[in-house]
């Protein structure tokens, strides 16, 4: 390589720069579409929160207490019956299951080779 090819690299390097930098990407939706993807969604602890919250900032009516507290019991009642699934854990399943048909499939075997009387 010589000193003309090294120029002609650095410009086009730069004009590569130059044209990325006017694109201007917006990654935020990507990053939010894999915020929503990776992390579990708990609609429970959001009643919950929304439930001390109303009972901490009261109106003077008073019905902020009756109100936030059936939100903290609603919000309980759905963390207790429902399980939410991340990415993590449907990964951790495919490799369960993986595991027991793999020893499914491994009994099968053995007993196909035994023979029965």
């Amino acid at each position: 390589m010589n000193q003309k090819d090294i120029k002609m690299i650095i410009r086009e390097f730069k004009e590569y720069y130059t044209f990325i930098g006017s694109l201007r990407i917006d990654f935020n939706p990507v990053r939010k579409a894999v915020n929503t993807v990776t992390k579990r969604r708990r609609p429970g602890k959001k009643l919950i929160a929304l439930g001390i919250s109303s009972i901490i900032l009261p109106e003077p009516t008073g019905l902020s207490d009756v109100i936030g507290l059936s939100l903290i019991a609603f919000g309980k009642i759905i963390e207790r019956t429902y399980s939410y699934l991340g990415i993590k854990d449907v990964r951790e399943e495919a490799l369960d299951a993986l595991e027991s048909i793999s020893s499914l499939n491994s009994e099968v075997m053995i007993s196909s080779h035994c023979p029965s009387y």
